[in-house]
């Protein structure tokens, strides 16, 4: 990239390009990046991989049950890493819950898990 900014003494960082010159080239190049939240489905391999991950992602949907009209998704979580107040972490278990489509949708892969579920079992 130093080569598109013009000229840099050895050992130093300084260039003879100004501010505006330098943005428009790092825009030109699409290095530039607007203020759009990053991705929220990055997970890491291994903590997945030892079955941790944020509170709100679901792990597994297990069955279904029609409670009072409603169809609800019987709904496991990853469990999550919690620290007390010495910053001591402690590996905390998540009771299963009862969720409806439309609250599993706004949960971390719950579009994903409920929509191959859903096929799976031919709910629709």
């Amino acid at each position: 990239m130093i080569q598109y900014l013009g000229k840099a003494e050895r050992g130093r960082e300084r260039f003879e390009i100004s501010i505006d010159k330098l943005f428009k080239k790092i825009e030109d190049l699409g290095l530039l990046k607007g203020d759009e939240s990053a991705e929220a489905t990055k997970r890491s391999p291994r903590v997945l991989q030892h079955n941790q991950a944020s509170k709100d992602t679901v792990k597994a949907i297990l069955g279904h049950k029609t409670l009072g009209g409603v169809l609800k998704f019987e709904t496991e979580f990853h469990d999550y890493i919690k620290y007390d107040k010495n910053h001591n972490s402690k590996l905390t278990k998540q009771a299963k819950q009862y969720l409806t489509y439309d609250e599993l949708v706004q949960l971390r892969e719950g579009k994903l898990k409920a929509d191959a579920y859903i096929k799976k079992n031919n709910l629709k």
